[in-house]
Parts: C-alpha cells; structure tokens; sequence
C-alpha cells in the first residue's frame, strides 16, 4: 500500500517585517487520497541569525489534518512588527518543520526557512513636514521641518536643495544647491531638523509666487543606507502683502483756529501718503464736503488731483479757512479721497478726514435774551402753541435755537452774547399728574436719570410726566468757549389730559393688561442663533410707563434703574442693561436705533439721536407706537440660563428603552410696569407681576451609548463598556445587556480557578438590589477581543433608576499566545465600569382579585377591535395624533369556555400622573387609579358613563373625545354578540394638547354576569353611583362611592397604559385651520334644512294627536339591580313612593 507524502510547497520564504502575516503552503501528494492524513507543523530558531519566538514571530505548532481528496493546506503564520520602537536588525529567519506524519510519509522538503527582513521597512525616513509653506517674501527667511522615522537610533543625513517656479533663484530666494553643502544631520535619536532658506525682500510688489525645497541623498553611514518619504517636495509660497501700495489719510481729525477778522485767511494742512511698492505712478482725486461748514461761507472747498509720481511717499494738501463774522458753534468739513486712476494703489483706509473749525472769542457772561419754551417733540419746527401730548418727549426751545419763534428777533442778541446753543445746559421740573379738576401741585426738579434717559438734557422722556402734569425747563446759556451763564426758566407748560399715543382704557385709573412671554429653541442651523433659547416677552404700552423685565426679584428701583453698575450685577438677565453693559452673547438691547417694527418714522423726530440720545432709541426700538405693545426679544445659550439667569433644569421620567431624557427648563420672570411720580419719595411707583417659564426639551442619554463608558479605576489594564439594550421583564426584573472590548492581550471573564474574584453588577442607588451575571458570547481573539453581556436582576422594584457599578475580572495572556479555548488566562484585578441608569417599570395597576381575571387591551385596528377572539397582548398599539384608540375587555378565555358569561362596560376614566407618577389601583394603600383626584394626578376626566352621562367630560383644551361605547355603536355587533367582552372607543387627539411624551391611563368598571343574569345587563347599581340634581354648572368632585364594591358580586375594574408616539404633532391650539369646501355644500346645506323642516313637522303633528293620550312623565325615580339585590333610588324627597306596587 502506498501511503501520501506530504511536504512543504516552498522551503524557504523571505517577506518584510511590515507583513504581519506569510501564508506557508503544505501538500499532500498519492495514489491514494481516500483516507484522512495530519502532521505536526512546529517552529523553532535556526543556527545562525535566528528569529526570537513572541519577539519577531508567535510560536508555531499545531496539527494539520487533510480530510479525505484534500490536497493543499494553508498555514497562517504571524510576523511581529517593532512599530512602537523600529530597530534595523537585519535577515532574521526561524525554521518550521513538519513531525509525526499520520496516514502518509514525510516527502521532501519536510522544512521550510522563514526569513524576515526589515533592512528596507526599517531604515531611517526622512520627509518634509508640510506639504506647502505660506510667507511673506519681507520675512527674510523661511523654514521647513524635516521629520525622521523607522530606526533613529543611527546617524543619518539627507541633502535639502531648491528649486525654483515662479519665484526665481537669487532675485526671490537664494539657493540652496544639491551637493554636500545643503546637507542636514541627524544625530542617533533626533526625529526633527530644520532646513532655511534665505529670502531676498525689496520694495516691488508682485503677485504670489512660489519655489520648492526638494529632499534628496538620504544615507546612513552604520547602516549603509536610508530612505526619503512621500512628502520629499514642499512648496513655498511667497506673498507680498507689505508691498501693496496703499493711499490713505495719516490723521482723520484736523483742527484749525478761524481767522479774527474779515479777509484774512487760515490754511490747515492735511498729508496724503503712500505706502508699500513706489516704482509707479498713481493719481488720486481730493474733494471736500461740506458739514456744520459751508464752503464759499467757512472755507474754500477743494476738488483736483494728486499726483504721486515714482518713488513719492507723500502729498500734502492745504485747504483755506474762511472768518465768516458769525458767532456759531464748532463747525466741521470733509475731506475725502478718490480710488486710484491708475488702478496701481489701494485707496480703502482712512479716505475720509474731518476738520474742525474753532471760534475764537472773548470770555464773558452770557444769558438768553428771553425764557426758553416748552413744546412736545412732535410739535418741533411745527406749530408750537400745540398742548404737549402723554407718551412722546418734551423739548426745551431756547431764544437761541432756530426753531424758537422769536429766533428772527433773538438771533442778533444771541451772536453778540457769544452763546453756542449747542453747549446749554439744560433742567427739567415737574409736577404729579393730576385731573384738569384738581387744584395744581408744586413743581420739583426732576433728578431721577436711567440708564437710558437724562434729565439734562434737550429733552425729557414721557416717562417723567403724565396727563396733567406741569412742566417746566431750565436752560443755561454758555458761551463758545464753554463757560456757564445765567439760567432762566420756561413758564409751566401743562400736558394733556385727554390726548397721548397709547392712553390707558380708564383715564383715571392705572390698568395693567396682562403681559405673554414665550421660550423657543433656536435650531442649529440658525447662522446667527444657532443652539440658543429665544425668549420674548410681550407688554402692553400705556402713556408714562416704563416695563422692568428681570430674571430675578425687582426691587429699589431708585438703584436698579439708575445708570449706577449695580444692576449690571444683580440684573444680568434684564432689559435692564444697555448693549455695551451685557455680559451674555446677546441682550434684551442691541446696539441699534431704528425700530424693530417700523422702518420709518411713526412721528417725527422718532429716530433722531442727537435731540433723544442714542441710549433711550435704543430702548424704545422695542416699542412699537402703532399697536403700543413692547416686545423684547434676547438669545442665551443654556449654560447661560443656568448660570446667570437663575433658570432651573428637572428631569422629567424616560420613555422606557428610549435613548432620550426629557428635561424641563424653569425660568423664572419678573416684570414691573414702573411709574415716574415726583410725590414719591424715590421718585418711582411700580406694580409688580411675575410668571415662570417653562420648556421642555429632550437630549441623547449621554454618548455612552455611542462611545462606551471607560472604566473609572486606574487600573493597568483597560477596556469600554458599551449598554445596548435595557428592558424590565413580565416578572418585574431588570434586565441589562451590554458589550465590553479590553483594550488589552486578553479577555474579560466571569470568574476563575486560580482567583477569589469574581465579576458583578453592583446597585449604588440600591444596595439590596441584587443580580446575575452572563457573558453570552466572545469573540475569538486574545486582541481587544468584544465580549457580549447580561446581567438580571434577582428580584424587581419599582424605579431602577441610579448608578450601577459594573466590575469585570480582567484575564491576561502573553502577546505571542495564540487563541486557543484551552488556553489559560491569568487573572488579575477587576475592572469597574459606572453604568447610569434611568428607568421605571409600570406595574399591573390592577391586582387579579379586582380585574376577576379580565384582559384590557388598546388597538387602533377596528376590525381587531371587533373580532371574535380576544385581543393579543402583542397586538396593543403605539398611537399617533388623530388615531383612535379601541379599547376592549375580555373575560378570561378559559373561564369563559367553562363558564360562558356576560361583561358590561359602566365607566372609562382618564389620567395622568404627577412628575411620573404611575396611578394603580390599591384601596389598602389609599390608591384608587384614575377613579379620585388627588394630588398625584395632574388630570382626571370621566369620558364615559352608561347611567349618568351628563357627568361625563367632552373636552379637553377644546378638543372633543368623541368617546362612545361599544353598545352605543350600530356596526359594533360583533363585538357586542360577543359573550365574555365589550369595548369602547375615543379619540387621541386631546392627549395630543400637552406633552405626547406623558404617560396616561385609562381605567374602566364593569360588570360580569352569568347567561341567566344577563338580562339585567345595563343597568347601574347604587352601590357605586349616586344619582344627584346639580343646578350648578360645575361638575361634582369625583369621591370612592364609584369604585365600591369592586371585587365581589360580579363587579370588576381594570387599567391599560396609552402608548403614545412622541413624533406626533398636538392641534396648534387657536388656529383655525380652512378647508377648502366643494362647490356642492350649499346645495347640501339647503337640503339638509328642507329635511329638518320637514321632520319638525311631523313631529308637531304626532304631538298635536297624542296630546290627549300621553301619560304624565315619570318622576326621576331609577331602579337598578345588582346581583340580584334591588334597591331603589329617586329625586324628589318629598314625594310618596308605595314599593307594593311596584314591579320588576
């Protein structure tokens, strides 16, 4: 008999050390291939130059075996890399051999050399750094980073030269040749050199150009050789920014004295300059502009050419002031620059000048030749003799200004006293409000600034006066050199009473209309706002009010209102703050004037910033004057709310195995509708009101569920724990599944021999909370192999919500051992792994001794409703907006068969729970479902009941439940034929009116009878329901009496949990939404009417001849049965009632 040879494909194989895996062939060969052969294959270390085993490769020896007709077997051996630390050790081999042949003869070769070489993968690498290098040519001198890998521990040089492109050799950059001279060293251990290159700067501006530095000549001198990376070219690009010729003014401000007298002239002088590349000519145009100035009257304007010719830096202009003989103010022109003609400098900075043209006069006192008057700011440059209205500003005219109405007459005085208008000084004084009936108060001044007001001003802001109030105003002349004079005093000026902008509804009384805010979330892809809340708040405007809207408790405003830094501190969340006092992002008041929602001007001199101030337009861009409602808009960040604005954040209860949390934001608002009253000590009455602000949001469970939990002891050995599912079984266990990956040579394992340690789950939040422990599968490596998970609870609770800590035996092997299932680990200390976990199971509500072992199930399939079988438990449904919900009770299958019966629906209620609560039905322990209110139920409704419906609830935030039951229902018979069951149904659009995300129950009663008891089905005892005449329109609190007696005789109760989908849309409450009707309506319309009218009329006539045959009505006598037991119960107390003749 001739037995297989079996022999090595190859007897050698030389492969680089970068490899990681050589795949050796082995062959068997014979006549007779039929029978199963093996052989030992093992490695061991040759003679000379041999590879060390678990250092250069992993060990070796295992047996091949060839089923039957196999001819060929591959054996994969691994190569080990020295990445972390690369060492040139030159051709290393080991040898492996074939022994012990079963079922054939060893052939020839029987062994095969594996030689590594990692003289190439090994060697020093040199290469640039970055691919491309960015300067200017004015740095003088530019370096790239040579970066050195493989072996570093030999010496090594390469040669960095250049070479040119659009930047030229010796005029952009000197060179640097490839020869010895442009070598770089590395000494044993370096990993980074430098190589420069000297740049040659001048004064020429070019376009961006660019050379190259090029690596070359890597060499060794113990090695003999080394290699040059992929990054062996890196380019320069030169940029010439500083040679950009630029014109522009060197000042912007000038100031020039006018000349004292007529004729003469004084001449300001104002330098132009150029900067960067000279080698060319520009040519700008220079022109003024008149300001407060006029040219021809205060100076001679200008308009021509400047000319900078080759290699001039600078131009100088001179303009002529005029001596006008005029007393005025200050005054100022412009000069302004023109883009280059020649398209060669860059005229964009500095291309507009101001010069300031000074009076030089005599000091002396002043004082206006007549008082100043009072007026309305909407009345300015109109009529004057108007009555200032409620709600705008008051201005305070001087003889000086032009606009006063002896100005034609005061004008000359006014010059020859040397007052400047514009630097009065000016005081307010005011009287309380009063009825045109009351006898006048006294005036006071008025010293009360804000933040965005003063009373030193021009004008007075409506906030200091009301209806009937005095005013009057103090103005200081000043001369033109700024020295005060004499203060004269307007005459009283009285505001009127029944004229303003935004009155009040009661004139003489002070209304404060509610006011709104609202919270939204900015998306991400907002450009501006992106991830923050947008809070708005809304508050009707009266004439004289001021809205104090903070996110903290209003107080002395005296303080908080003035421009003192305090309220900057306590009021960071306000609209207190001006836009440069805001420490957030964003702020009730930005930096602009023009209102938010008129772009023009609603009266005049609404936006004018010099009579108002730019500080009081910036607060009153919030007021809209056309509907006279403030509206403050502002933007934080969350951890601003937190952190600045006193908000509040509280989790709210998980959807059970969702991957959110859902967390409620509470921000708390305050908002003063604040008076000016000169009767008050302090200057300021207010009236105070406050809300607090609500949203709710849902975040990611944290990324541990992406990224794993790391393992939180400082362990040597590591790994990450990833949770995958959480669910709370028919038992009422927990269970846990999750992954793990050791980021070691090994593996996690549940316990071992040669240690006490074992792993477990371990229950911060609750320590008695035991568990059990599974490793369900691993994959088959000893490399960071990921290992599958459970742990079980021992017994159930009711909320498992808290910190678990998870801790693993971690098992170690060699990095050379290969993974075999007989291989022993060795076992060192655990790791532990915080797992947090947020959930609460929902317990059978009902216990089996009241539900008399009925099933309760929801669906939003009518045929499944109106089946014949009883409803899966699998089939209960998850319900969007819209759908209805069918809810159906069964009988026990089994009980039914034995014992065929009758079930009556009586009731259906409706709840939801507290903060989370889960509603149950325990009488032992006070609970009572959804039957009762109290305070764990946030809301309650009955929306059915069979023998009182007029009890029942219809609406919930004005959506209907068109609740019905079952027997109610004309197409429901086959449920209703149906022995042993009966159902209802409603609609899920009002749960939709809060949150989908909250949980809500439903909880029925009914009765069970047997088949000779059925026919008094229908009927309601008194045993659970008192029948009451309420004149009221309030419905009666709900007590126990409807819940008595559950249990026994034949009366049941149960309770199902709605599963809400939390992607459905609620009904925008207070939109009405329009459906397009079709064209035939009217027509159906008008047939309807033509029915009912027909229908009325046979009912009149059917009453016209029963008239006389109808019996009186009945007394609201009821009688009702339960199990057997009669009672009755009627309304009128005082009636007699003969129970002997009464039948049943």
């Amino acid at each position: 008999m001739w037995l297989p040879v079996i022999y090595f494909g190859k007897d050698n194989h030389i492969v680089d050390e970068s490899v990681k895996y050589i795949d050796v062939s082995v062959h068997r060969v014979g006549p007779d291939l039929s029978q199963a052969s093996s052989v030992t294959l093992r490695s061991k270390s040759t003679n000379v130059y041999s590879a060390e085993s678990g250092v250069d490769y992993i060990t070796v020896d295992k047996v091949l075996t060839f089923p039957p007709g196999v001819t060929y077997q591959k054996v994969q051996v691994t190569i080990l890399d020295d990445k972390g630390k690369p060492l040139v050790e030159g051709m290393e081999a080991f040898e492996l051999s074939l022994y012990m042949p079963m079922g054939a003869i060893l052939g020839d070769p029987s062994s095969s050399i594996i030689a590594i070489n990692d003289s190439i993968s090994d060697l020093p690498t040199m290469q640039f750094k970055q691919a491309e290098i960015i300067v200017d040519e004015n740095e003088n001198i530019v370096t790239a980073s040579i970066v050195r890998s493989g072996d570093i521990s030999h010496a090594s040089t390469i040669r960095c030269y250049t070479r040119q492109g659009t930047a030229l050799m010796m005029m952009d950059f000197y060179e640097r040749p490839n020869s010895n001279v442009s070598i770089i060293k590395f000494e044993p251990g370096e990993r980074e050199k430098q190589c420069a290159v000297k740049l040659m700067g001048d004064h020429i501006h070019e376009e961006e150009e660019e050379f190259y530095m090029v690596l070359g000549n890597p060499w060794s001198p113990s090695l003999k050789k080394a290699k040059v990376g992929k990054r062996n070219v890196t380019t320069i690009r030169l940029t010439d920014l500083a040679d950009k010729p630029v014109i522009k003014f060197e000042n912007i401000e000038f100031s020039v004295k006018e000349p004292f007298e007529y004729g003469e002239v004084a001449f300001v002088r104002i330098p132009v300059a150029r900067y960067g590349d000279l080698s060319k000519t520009s040519v700008v145009r220079v022109h003024t502009e008149d300001g407060s100035a006029i040219a021809g009257r205060d100076y001679n304007g200008i308009s021509r050419e400047l000319v900078f010719s080759v290699n001039v830096s600078h131009n100088i202009i001179e303009i002529e002031v005029l001596h006008d003989n005029e007393k005025e103010m200050k005054e100022f022109f412009t000069v302004h620059l023109r883009p280059d003609q020649n398209l060669v400098a860059e005229v964009k900075q500095n291309i507009q000048a101001f010069v300031y043209i000074e009076e030089r006069k005599k000091l002396a006192d002043v004082t206006f030749p007549t008082e100043p008057i009072v007026i309305s700011l909407r009345d300015y440059g109109n009529d004057l003799s108007r009555e200032p209205i409620q709600g705008y500003p008051c201005i305070c005219i001087t003889p000086c200004n032009p606009r006063h109405p002896d100005f034609s007459t005061s004008k000359e005085l006014c010059e020859k006293e040397g007052i400047n208008d514009t630097l009065t000084r000016f005081r307010w004084r005011v009287s309380a409000p009063r009825h045109p009936d009351d006898a006048p108060s006294g005036l006071s001044n008025v010293e009360a600034n804000t933040f965005f007001t003063s009373t030193k001003g021009i004008t007075l802001d409506s906030i200091y006066f009301g209806p009937g109030s005095e005013v009057q105003c103090g103005a200081r002349a000043v001369n033109v050199d700024g020295d005060p004079g004499l203060e004269l005093l307007s005459f009283p000026t009285i505001i009127s009473s029944g004229k303003g902008l935004c009155k009040p509804q009661n004139a003489n009384s002070l209304d404060f209309e509610p006011f709104s805010a609202k919270l939204r979330y900015i998306s991400s892809q907002d450009s501006v706002y992106a991830n923050k809340i947008q809070i708005t708040v809304t508050v009707p405007h009266q004439d004289g009010m001021l809205p104090a809207i903070s996110t903290r408790h209003l107080s002395n405003f005296e303080l908080i209102l003035s421009p003192d830094g305090t309220r900057i501190g306590q009021h960071r969340c306000s609209n207190l703050l001006d836009y440069n006092e805001i420490q957030t992002n964003f702020g009730f008041i930005s930096n602009q004037t023009q209102s938010v929602h008129n772009i023009k001007e609603i009266e005049p001199y609404q936006f004018n910033g010099k009579l108002r101030g730019k500080s009081a337009l910036r607060f009153y861009r919030n007021l809209n004057l056309e509907t006279c409602l403030w509206e403050f808009t502002s933007y934080y960040a969350m951890s601003e709310l937190i952190t600045i604005c006193s908000s509040e954040i509280s989790s709210d209860n998980e959807i059970p195995e969702s991957k959110q949390s859902f967390m409620t934001l509470k921000l708390p608002l305050y908002l003063s509708y604040v008076f000016h009253s000169p009767d008050v000590p302090v200057g300021w009455q207010h009236f105070d009101t406050s809300s607090q602000l609500s949203m709710r949001f849902s975040y990611d469970t944290p990324s541990l569920w992406q990224y794993g939990i790391g393992s939180d002891t400082p362990a040597k050995q590591k790994g990450v724990l990833y949770p995958s599912s959480m669910t709370i079984l028919n038992d009422g266990k927990l269970r846990v599944d999750f992954k793990s990956k050791a980021l070691f040579h090994g593996l996690f394992v549940t316990s071992h021999l040669d240690s006490d340690i074992e792993s477990m789950v371990v229950s911060i939040s609750h320590p008695d909370l035991t568990f059990t422990l599974e490793l369900l599968q691993s994959e088959q490596t000893y490399q960071e192999p990921v290992q599958t998970w459970r742990f079980t609870s021992d017994f159930g609770i009711d909320d498992y919500s808290g910190q678990y800590k998870v801790k693993l035996v971690s098992c170690t092997l060699p990095l050379s051992e290969e993974f075999n299932n007989a291989v022993s680990c060795e076992p060192q200390e655990t790791i532990s792994f915080d797992l947090p976990i947020r959930l609460q199971q929902i317990s059978d509500p009902v216990p089996a001794r009241f539900s008399l072992n009925t099933e309760f199930h929801l669906t939003q399939k009518r045929d499944i409703w109106l089946g014949e079988n009883s409803i899966s438990s699998a089939n209960n449904d998850v319900f969007t907006y819209g759908n209805p919900i069918y809810g159906r009770i069964n009988t026990d299958p089994i009980i039914s068969q034995r014992d065929p019966s009758y079930l009556n629906l009586e009731m259906v209620f409706l709840c939801s729970g507290q903060m989370g609560y889960i509603p149950k039905y325990d009488p032992q322990n006070q609970e009572y479902g959804c039957v009762e209110r109290s305070a764990n139920l946030q809301y309650v409704f009955k929306i059915l009941d069979r023998a009182a419906p007029y009890t029942t609830d219809k609406l919930f935030h004005n959506v209907s439940f068109n609740a019905t039951f079952a027997r109610e229902d004309s197409t429901a018979f086959r449920l209703t034929k149906t022995p042993g069951a009966d159902g209802f149904t409603f609609s899920s659009a009002p749960l939709f009116q809060v949150s989908p995300i909250r949980p809500w129950f439903l909880h029925v009663i009914y009765t069970i009878r047997s088949q000779e008891n059925a026919s008094i089905m229908g009927k309601r005892s008194i045993e659970y329901h008192n029948v009451k005449v309420h004149h009221s329109g309030h419905r009666p609190k709900r007590s126990t009496v409807d819940i008595e007696g559950v249990g026994i005789d034949g009366k049941g109760t149960n309770m199902a949990f709605i599963l809400l989908d939390p992607q459905g849309k609620p009904l925008e409450r207070g939109t009405n939404k329009r459906v397009e009707s079709f064209p035939m309506v009217p027509i159906f319309v008008t047939i309807a009417v033509l029915l009912l009218l027909f229908i009325v009329g046979i009912i009149v006539f059917l009453h016209q001849k029963r008239k006389t045959s109808t019996p009186p009505h009945s007394p609201a006598n009821t009688f009702s049965s339960t199990g057997g037991k009669a009672q009755i119960v009627y309304a009128n107390h005082n009636a007699k009632f003969d129970t002997e003749k009464t039948e049943v």
